[in-house]
């Protein structure tokens, strides 16, 4: 009687531990079904008794959510708060709904003196952001490293275009242009062909000046071209490399300490003559000499 007992015993224990497991494995394929092409969101915004909708539906505010990436409409509130209300996009780049809301009374400054960890819990993830997205530009860009870069003689910066490009700015006399180049060329890792360096506030003497020609005589094209300009500049003698013929056009920019300006000139071969690739500049890189590779551009910009 004893083992017959025990024997039914073990086979309702044995059962019920079969159920729970295939209950437990039913619910595991259920969230894992469930959450296929979605993105683990974290989502925290400060105070975190604050209400967040996401799309019109409420979410748990200080968790993790998963949710199909793309846009959606952001309300978050909370009395004594100003509401938030705007567009947001969830992605595997970026996978946070994440910020603070700003306390417009007496009563909500109390809130956040008394939820200040949930401020510094928000903050703190922006901080690893700001990092992480300064390692990534630095990795994109390595010319960051080095910038800004500020003396006597000249300053590089940078700015972003409306594209999210980056663009190199440089500030220097006609004296020092050269000089600027060459600390470019100088930053370990850095190719500065590949970024777009501008400099600000030129006066480009060669821009608009050419005079059409057709001579086949590289050499001569220019002279022939920028013949009022040649009291003042100096045409020397150039190199061809395949379809490509390129020079300097070069000034005396200060008199007394010597230093001369540099305008680099890139031409391609057209028919039985030539064309510029882009108009004599200072330096030449991808974004004036697109298409040109940059071990020419490194030729030319180091002549």
């Amino acid at each position: 009687m004893y083992d017959a007992l025990s024997i039914k015993q073990r086979r309702i224990v044995i059962a019920i531990i079969a159920a729970v497991v295939i209950v437990s494995v039913g619910i595991l394929a259920f969230f894992y079904i469930s959450r296929i092409g979605k993105v683990a969101t974290t989502v925290k915004y400060a105070p975190f008794t604050a209400t967040v909708k996401l799309g019109g539906n409420k979410i748990s505010n200080n968790s993790t959510e998963y949710l199909a990436p793309g846009e959606y409409d952001l309300v978050v509130e909370l009395e004594h708060f100003d509401t938030i209300s705007k567009k947001v996009t969830v992605s595997e780049e970026y996978p946070y709904i994440i910020g603070e809301l700003i306390a417009n009374s007496d009563a909500g400054r109390r809130i956040v003196t008394e939820r200040i960890t949930d401020f510094q819990e928000v903050e703190s993830i922006f901080g690893s952001l700001a990092v992480e997205d300064g390692i990534k530009e630095k990795e994109q860009y390595p010319i960051l490293k080095y910038l800004p870069i500020n003396n006597n003689l000249f300053s590089i910066s940078y700015a972003y275009n409306p594209d999210n490009s980056l663009q190199v700015n440089i500030k220097a006399t006609l004296s020092y242009q050269n000089t600027a180049i060459s600390k470019l060329y100088s930053l370990d890792g850095v190719n500065p062909a590949e970024y777009t360096v501008v400099f600000k506030d030129l006066d480009n003497p060669f821009d608009g000046s050419f005079i059409k020609n057709n001579a086949s005589d590289p050499s001569e094209y220019l002279s022939t071209g920028y013949k009022p300009l040649l009291n003042n500049y100096l045409i020397q003698p150039g190199h061809r490399d395949g379809d490509y013929y390129y020079t300097t056009i070069e000034t005396y920019a200060g008199q007394q300490d010597g230093f001369h300006a540099t305008y680099r000139v890139l031409l391609k071969r057209s028919g039985s003559s030539w064309e510029f690739v882009t108009v004599p500049y200072p330096i030449l890189s991808q974004y004036n000499a697109s298409g040109v590779s940059t071990g020419l551009l490194n030729k030319i910009n180091q002549l």
